[in-house]
């Protein structure tokens, strides 16, 4: 977050986490959770749309 404050444009891989089930809760649902949260500072993309 502090990166896009400064004025740095943040790009998060969408599909290049991972995690595991936690409680009621599947690894897929946390990984959607944390994608959103990044939505507010930063563009979330796929893996496949980037060029490094």
């Amino acid at each position: 977050m502090r990166a896009s404050q400064l004025g740095y444009e943040v790009i998060v891989v969408e599909d290049a986490n991972t995690t595991y089930n936690q409680g009621d809760r599947t690894a897929s649902e946390i990984i959607q959770e944390y994608n959103d949260k990044f939505r507010s500072f930063a563009e979330v993309r796929p893996a496949e749309t980037l060029l490094f």
